[in-house]
């Protein structure tokens, strides 16, 4: 899991900004995807929680069936239909106003 951070963070200051840690940014609201068969599944809800507890509003959908990396399995009818409710759920998402202008 270190390997996956440090593909992520550049440097441990990152940590610390909003968009590598969505419960540092209260005032904005999250869309979180996580698959049922994930084996940080928990991980990922527990993340929601602990947004909720800091005042982010979460969106929070478990994609039921799915194994991690179900976005990569688009050929498969089941992956496919995943990814069509999570694009169409991006896009309500992506309409909002959130009112981030994308800065720090």
């Amino acid at each position: 899991m270190v390997w996956f951070r440090s593909q992520y963070l550049c440097d441990a200051g990152d940590a610390l900004r909003p968009w590598a840690s969505p419960r540092l940014a209260p005032d904005q609201d999250c869309l979180l995807v996580t698959a049922q068969f994930d084996p940080l599944h928990d991980e990922g809800a527990a993340l929601g929680d602990a947004m909720v507890v800091a005042g982010v509003d979460v969106d929070g959908r478990c994609i039921a069936g799915m194994p991690n990396g179900f976005m990569n399995l688009g050929m498969a009818p089941a992956a496919r239909r995943a990814i069509e409710g999570v694009c169409a759920a991006l896009a309500v998402w992506l309409d909002k106003d959130t009112g981030w202008d994308g800065k720090e």
